[in-house]
């Protein structure tokens, strides 16, 4: 696997209030067999001391630390001739709650600027295993059509069960996403219709061609968006089971709050009016009926009032929950997680 090793990645992770995920992620990123790689953490607007910790910890592991906010990210002139180092740290401060392909998209375009041939989009709520950069790595080196590849992401507290084996599949009748949770389902021609985002590695090339995360989703669908726009643009999407990474579903926005549910709800009607247009006023009364429905039938009655603010995309503001979204886009992104119906 020589080879392997000229194909420097940036690897992504953003940070939202809750660095001691981060920095286990990033401790785990330090065992990695990979050798040449470049983690770039993007802190997201976050209001306590993310960045102050972060960097406590730089400084306990002797890592060298290199601050910029978002401006200096996408100037050409920052940090023009540092060399690759998994002993470097890029930490980027946004500035503002981007949500979660905004704060991502700080970082790709830092890394496609830098001319990284492959970029690692990470949650900070995973801990990767030490082989799982170079099977990520080998897998789409195995077929230049391959544009996104995703990991085997097992669960933090039962490792031996699988979460998602690659990615799953979107269902229109009625909208809904499935993880895919065995591995030689994934690895099947056409296997799966989207790569899980809490960890997707992709070609430098294939973001160049179908563009960045789209940001109109805040949370949620952003993954099967950018599989989608990979495949309708000739990319092939793959799994590549040898890759292992522990994922703590969830730290996001939380399993279930109304924050949540109302920007699953959301982006869901986003992807569907953007994917389906024809079909999207059928499809939409499908997504909101199963919501709906299913809202009742749990009992789950404080849910319902974000969940229609989402169907109809309405804002909506919760007293509490995990990521605050101090300012509505227009009409936007999502993670990886998948919230059932």
């Amino acid at each position: 696997m020589k080879y392997l090793m000229l194909s420097s990645v940036a690897i992504v992770v953003l940070n939202y209030n809750n660095p001691q995920a981060t920095i286990e992620c990033l401790d785990s990123l330090c065992h990695l067999d990979y050798p040449v790689f470049q983690p770039i953490v993007v802190d997201n607007g976050s209001a306590d001391r993310s960045c102050d910790t972060i960097k406590d910890w730089c400084q306990n592991k002797s890592i060298r630390l290199v601050e910029l906010n978002k401006q200096e990210a996408e100037s050409r002139k920052a940090e023009p001739s540092a060399p690759v180092s998994k002993n470097t740290l890029i930490l980027i401060q946004s500035g503002a709650n981007l949500g979660y392909a905004g704060g991502n998209n700080i970082g790709i375009r830092y890394a496609l600027e830098r001319q990284f041939p492959y970029l690692w989009i990470l949650n900070n709520d995973t801990k990767v295993e030490p082989g799982a950069l170079i099977a990520l790595v080998a897998q789409a080196e195995s077929d230049p059509r391959i544009g996104l590849t995703g990991a085997t992401l097992v669960y933090e507290n039962r490792p031996d069960q699988i979460q998602s084996a690659g990615g799953g599949w979107i269902t229109l009748w009625p909208p809904s996403s499935r993880h895919c949770l065995l591995p030689q389902e994934a690895a099947k021609p056409n296997g799966l219709s989207y790569v899980n985002g809490a960890c997707i590695l992709a070609k430098a090339a294939a973001i160049q061609s179908i563009g960045l995360l789209d940001e109109q989703f805040f949370l949620y669908w952003e993954d099967a968006d950018w599989s989608r726009r990979a495949r309708l643009a000739g990319w092939k999407i793959a799994a590549a089971p040898q890759a292992r990474v522990r994922h703590k579903e969830g730290l996001s926005a939380g399993p279930s709050t109304p924050f949540s549910q109302y920007h699953h709800a959301r982006s869901g009607v986003l992807y569907l009016k953007k994917h389906y247009p024809l079909l999207a006023p059928w499809l939409i009364f499908l997504l909101a009926g199963s919501k709906i429905i299913n809202r009742l039938r749990r009992r789950q009655f404080s849910i319902l009032r974000p969940v229609i603010h989402g169907l109809m995309l309405k804002p909506f503001k919760p007293s509490s929950g995990a990521i605050q979204e101090e300012k509505m886009p227009a009409e936007q992104n999502s993670p990886a997680q998948r919230i059932v119906i």
